[in-house]
């Protein structure tokens, strides 16, 4: 039996700045967060197939889009823990194994 989906996580940066919000009018403390959406095999193996980063209102809770590109220029690459980044790669190295094993017998 073959178990595969999809999920999404939330990814709270710890970068936290004031500005104008655009829904609530005034001056308000917001943060940076990384949403991102993976496909994964046996709720282990995953890969990435969507990534945005969002500022969310401390006050308000709206969201607004940014530019995936700047913000990863200006931050760095983000903190995404290996299994999500890396896991359908650590999959396929299973399988090469496998059948390099079965090349061997």
């Amino acid at each position: 039996m073959l178990i595969w989906g999809y999920n999404s996580k939330y990814l709270n940066l710890g970068i936290k700045f004031s500005d104008n919000c655009q829904s609530c009018g005034g001056v308000q403390d917001k943060r940076l967060i990384l949403y991102y959406r993976y496909a994964h095999l046996y709720y282990y193996f995953r890969v990435i197939y969507e990534k945005q980063y969002l500022i969310e209102c401390d006050f308000c809770g709206c969201f607004y889009k940014v530019s995936t590109h700047e913000t990863e220029k200006l931050n760095g690459p983000p903190p995404i823990p290996f299994m999500d980044k890396y896991g359908a790669l650590v999959l396929c190295g299973f399988v090469v194994m496998f059948f390099f094993g079965l090349l061997l017998l």
